[in-house]
């Protein structure tokens, strides 16, 4: 029964151009010999959003028996110079086997996602979603659906310069309801967490 992450880390920004001027003047056959030269000088500091730690989240998880219930917290340190929206894509929308059931059995597992970002300056934001509402077809709203632009997606309103305390957490109560989960040790989901700059 494993889970599968795969982590990419998006940051699209423009760069500033670098804009100089010159003023020159000079004074000929005057009482000075002199030349002022004005140059005024503009830079730009491009953007840059990533995660500090090669691995980080860990790209492979095993989760357990699902039936039982989970909860497993995969902690990520950003590196961030500008404000950040993070979200989260779920292949399956569930943890599923790939096997078809028997009748009276079910092979699929919804469970809980959770992302907590902390920044540099004392800010720090979370949101929860179910699985089924990460994929790319899910109708009901959720802050972390992906993949991450600059408007969407968990908003870290501060940059993050290798701050501890962030964290994918991956959760489920012990399983229960008319419909045991069928047997099986190949429950699988993917993940996929984008991080964009932030409007």
């Amino acid at each position: 029964m494993r889970k599968s992450l795969a982590i990419t880390a998006l940051f699209l920004a423009s760069a500033v151009s670098a804009t100089a001027g010159a003023q020159e003047t000079a004074v000929y056959g005057g009482a000075r010999d002199q030349l002022t030269l004005i140059l005024p000088v503009t830079a730009s500091v491009s953007g840059h959003c990533g995660f500090a730690n090669a691995g980080s989240p860990a790209a492979d998880v095993d989760v357990g028996d699902i039936a039982a219930g989970f909860s497993h917290t995969l902690p990520f340190t950003l590196s961030c110079n500008s404000p950040v929206r993070l979200a989260v894509q779920s292949r399956n929308g569930a943890l599923r086997a790939p096997d078809v059931p028997p009748a009276g059995y079910g092979a699929s597992l919804d469970y809980m996602i959770t992302v907590h970002a902390v920044g540099s300056r004392g800010v720090s934001v979370s949101a929860s979603c179910a699985a089924s509402a990460l994929t790319s077809a899910a109708t009901t709203a959720c802050a972390l659906r992906g993949p991450a632009s600059s408007t969407q997606g968990l908003s870290l309103p501060d940059i993050s310069l290798k701050e501890p305390g962030s964290y994918l957490q991956l959760s489920a109560p012990p399983a229960s309801g008319p419909t045991p989960l069928m047997a099986s040790s190949d429950y699988a989901d993917s993940l996929v967490l984008t991080l964009s700059p932030s409007s």
